[in-house]
């Protein structure tokens, strides 16, 4: 669903793209509620912002130390995965600077 939301820019194929997968994933719902709730969320400009953010370039370009913190737990930044490129980042950062 993800995937969708990042790739069809018209929220209208969108929609019926996401309908489509929510109905063969979600029990039946008479009045399409939680599929139209959900879509909705998806949909959302934070929603669609969130989910085509690269922070690399932002990264690369701050020129102070840097904390980052990362939770094991956390399900929208899986740390395996987000914490190495957050290095890589922070490295490229400090090589243009140096």
């Amino acid at each position: 669903m993800f995937a969708v939301v990042k790739e069809e820019r018209d929220s209208a194929t969108a929609a019926t793209r996401l309908r489509a997968l929510l109905k063969s994933d979600m029990p039946a719902d008479s009045s399409g509620a939680m599929e139209n709730a959900q879509i909705k969320q998806l949909l959302s400009p934070w929603m669609r912002s969130f989910l085509v953010y690269d922070p690399r370039p932002d990264l690369a370009k701050i020129k102070c130390p840097v904390l980052a913190i990362f939770g094991e737990k956390d399900l929208q930044v899986p740390p395996v995965q987000n914490a190495p490129e957050v290095e890589k980042a922070l490295k490229i950062r400090r090589q243009h600077t140096v």
